[in-house]
């Protein structure tokens, strides 16, 4: 199956956490709270935090809001795999947040 046949999904760190998503390719959205050596830390939409493993952690800026497409790691970080894109200061996590909720409960609007 290649990378375009299958749909990756959108999640928040509960849903890394308790969906069992080790090795899959996800989307996800949250706040830059802290650059370090080889990774970025970020907010989720759902408060909680994940670790994104990058080579280039310069390229995220405190407190932006950015999308991260990358594979689960074993210890539930994420492993970038490709540049991440930067959204607005407007964007609203709190809405995001929702989004999610209810893409979970009607999988037939959102996904084919």
């Amino acid at each position: 199956m290649s990378h375009t046949d299958r749909t990756v999904s959108r999640v928040n760190a509960r849903m890394i956490r308790e969906d069992e998503m080790m090795g899959l390719q996800v989307r996800f959205v949250g706040i830059v709270k802290q650059r370090k050596p080889g990774a970025v830390v970020l907010g989720s939409s759902d408060g909680e935090d994940v670790e994104v493993k990058t080579t280039n952690p310069s390229s995220y800026q405190d407190q932006d809001i950015v999308e991260v497409v990358g594979t689960v790691n074993t210890d539930l970080s994420i492993k970038e795999d490709m540049p991440h894109t930067s959204f607005s200061q407007g964007f609203d996590l709190a809405n995001y947040e929702k989004l999610l909720a209810l893409s979970t409960k009607y999988k037939s609007l959102f996904f084919a």
